[in-house]
């Protein structure tokens, strides 16, 4: 008979049963957990050795399609199919024309003309032999072509006519070059391999190198064009020039001068003969002169015009006359140059409205501007604080709104010194106020300027 047990013993051990049931549970499913997940790693460990087996493969396919690739192009290079296949038809030729030379030489009713055909076929070989030879000494090979070519070509026609004769025209023809092509062939392929050996780039080399050299020729052509064009149209436009361009690059040393730079010179003796006169004389009689042409020009422009270069007498008489007159419409205008470029000067530091005051400065014509306790600006706009031409407010303005002071009588020694002056110049119009200042040794332009009138004023 079983012990007594409470209700509460009876629940607890349910609840003991239980919890070791659901242990059970819980632990059947971890076992199945951890097997799916052992299987899962399995799968992928497995995965991973396929891919690294199907890499070895690739990559062994591709060493092995690598080395065919390698393979077939040494064979290429070094054309060993190429010599095999004419060795096989040298071998072949042979066969096909030394039996009718036999035939013909034994034919003719004794038998001591056998030796004949073998003694012209292998004195054809030999000029093949000897071509090698001559090609490996470094000598002259044409003697061992023409002896290769006569006597093929003489077992040729011997076939060509028996083979006709006996078989035909065409098994004539056949038989013919079957005597000639060997060793034409054989002289094909010492000529390659001569070739060859001289050149160690590889396939790829050789192709890229061809076609950077049908590219430098194509641009050649492409220039020589557009030259041949240029010429043409320098030709007809400027014969002169063209004829002393012709002339300079014939009297020049070959590649020391290019186009461009004949054509420079040719241009440069057609406007500055004497300077180009002078130019030529200094490039003939100094040694080593033409790689220095440049710095030779200057200095026989500075020996012929006396000048620097680019600067005649005439473009300097332009210059002194254009001067002139700027100073005499600034003189009629009552102002002076010195008085323009002050202007000028206070325009570009003070802005065009004449606003000294800078970016915050209010322009002429805007109303009073209000400033921080709410009065008025300092610088009004009214005409008391007007701008005037040099942009100065407040202040007297220059130039003509200015007060004149006294002139100053005219010096009758300033006088005779521009009197001299315009003596030495040629003319009373040749005189300015600069050269005025310069002759008295300074002074005002306005003073300079009233000597000028004067002096001017006298002469007529």
């Amino acid at each position: 008979m079983s012990a007594y047990r409470s209700w509460e013993e009876q629940e607890a051990a349910a609840q003991l049963t239980r919890a070791q049931a659901a242990k059970v549970a819980a632990e059947a499913e971890g076992s199945k957990a951890k097997a799916a997940t052992d299987q899962l790693a399995e799968k992928v460990r497995r995965a991973r050795l396929q891919e690294k087996l199907d890499a070895a493969e690739h990559e062994a396919a591709d060493a092995k399609e690598k080395r065919k690739r390698e393979r077939r192009q040494a064979t290429v290079d070094s054309g060993g199919r190429f010599k095999r296949l004419v060795t096989t038809i040298i071998v072949l030729g042979m066969l096909a024309s030394l039996p009718g030379q036999i035939h013909y030489f034994f034919g003719m009713g004794s038998w001591l003309l056998l030796p004949v055909p073998f003694f012209l076929e292998l004195l054809a070989w030999a000029g093949v032999e000897g071509t090698k030879w001559a090609h490996r000494k470094g000598l002259a090979r044409w003697p061992f072509w023409i002896l290769t070519g006569s006597l093929a070509g003489f077992a040729g026609f011997i076939n060509a006519t028996k083979g006709a004769a006996q078989f035909g025209l065409v098994a004539g023809y056949v038989l013919a070059a079957a005597s000639v092509v060997g060793p034409l062939l054989a002289e094909v392929q010492q000529y390659l391999e001569s070739k060859t050996a001289a050149d160690g780039r590889s396939f790829e080399e050789r192709a890229r190198d061809r076609a950077e050299s049908r590219k430098r020729a194509a641009a050649q052509r492409e220039q020589k064009d557009r030259d041949a064009k240029q010429d043409t149209e320098r030709k007809r436009l400027f014969p002169d020039a063209w004829e002393r361009y012709e002339h300079i690059l014939a009297m020049w040393p070959r590649d020391s001068i290019t186009r461009e730079q004949a054509w420079e010179d040719a241009t440069r003796s057609f406007l500055f003969p004497e300077v180009w006169k002078l130019y030529v004389k200094l490039l003939t009689a100094r040694p080593g002169a033409w790689a220095d042409r440049a710095s030779l020009w200057g200095e026989a422009w500075r020996r012929a015009e006396q000048l620097p270069t680019g600067l005649t007498s005439g473009t300097l008489a332009g210059e002194i006359a254009a001067q002139q007159r700027i100073e005499k419409v600034l003189t009629d205008a009552g102002r002076t140059p010195e008085q323009v470029a002050v202007d000028l000067l206070l325009a570009d530091v003070f802005g065009p409205d004449g606003d000294d005051n800078g970016p915050t400065g209010g322009a002429s014509g805007e109303g009073p501007k209000q400033g921080p306790g709410g009065g008025a600006a300092r610088a009004g706009t009214g005409p008391s604080n007007g701008v005037n031409l040099q942009g100065r407010k407040g202040k007297q303005p220059l130039g003509r709104s200015a007060p004149k002071t006294p002139e100053k009588p005219l010096d009758p020694v300033d006088v005779d010194k521009v009197r001299k002056l315009a003596e030495i110049l040629g003319h009373v119009d040749k005189l300015s106020a600069r050269n005025i200042r310069e002759a008295i040794g300074g002074g005002a332009q306005e003073y300079a300027v009233r000597l000028r009138n004067a002096v001017q004023s006298e002469a007529q």
